[in-house]
């Protein structure tokens, strides 16, 4: 996931959108792992409750929402193997 986001060029929606759900489905599993210090466990707890506000502000923007479905249709019909996350802005 680091590999996206330390390229030199911005990463595109269809990337951030994938490694954003696959960060927040981390920071939850941490959150709940009793294998780990209680400090860990506030912390990816804060972490998973900061990304779920972004996720909120996502959804009230519903121009931002449609705008980024016709991204990822668009690239999937060029054949963008990347555009196959169609289900994070439904």
């Amino acid at each position: 996931m680091t590999q996206i986001f330390q390229q030199a060029q911005v990463p595109l929606i269809i990337e951030v959108i994938p490694a954003f759900e696959a960060l927040q489905q981390e920071l939850k599993a941490m959150s709940n792992y009793t294998g780990l210090p209680a400090i860990c466990h506030v912390a990816a707890h804060a972490g998973w409750l900061v990304g779920q506000k972004y996720v909120q502000l996502l959804g009230e923007c519903e121009a931002y929402v449609i705008s980024i479905g016709e991204l990822l249709s668009f690239t999937q019909k060029m054949g963008n193997p990347l555009a196959t996350y169609t289900s994070y802005v439904s």
